[in-house]
């Protein structure tokens, strides 16, 4: 990204109109790819949802992201960095860290595939 980024004049008028084609573009809504117990993920999900909302749509003011629209895969493999302590390990990443306790107090593998088989069901 950041090569063809360069090659941009730069000018604030190029940047704006970058910004409003984005803004015109509609989210991508990727297949579902896991199969998991989504009534049990439900039960998982009302922890998440206290930051990312019972909507799976994020509350910016608590610099939680939107869930849904985003690749199952995706999400499956963030939650395992969460749980290990790939990811919010770092001490200036405050939100991150609230994560971590969350991920590691899920039973088995199999409730990050369940919690994520609900947030498929969230799709618009």
């Amino acid at each position: 990204m950041r090569a063809i980024a360069m090659t941009l004049d730069g000018g604030r008028a190029t940047l704006e109109g970058l910004g409003q084609h984005f803004e015109r573009l509609e989210p991508p809504n990727p297949p579902a790819t896991i199969m998991g117990n989504a009534e049990r993920g439900r039960e998982l999900y009302v922890v998440c949802a206290a930051c990312h909302g019972e909507d799976g749509r994020g509350i910016v003011e608590l610099n939680a992201p939107n869930l849904v629209g985003q690749a199952d895969w995706y999400l499956i493999r963030q939650l395992e960095h969460y749980r290990d302590g790939l990811r919010g390990s770092n001490p200036e990443d405050t939100y991150g860290m609230q994560v971590i306790p969350i991920m590691q107090s899920l039973p088995e593998d199999d409730a990050i595939v369940d919690l994520v088989a609900y947030i498929n069901t969230l799709k618009e």
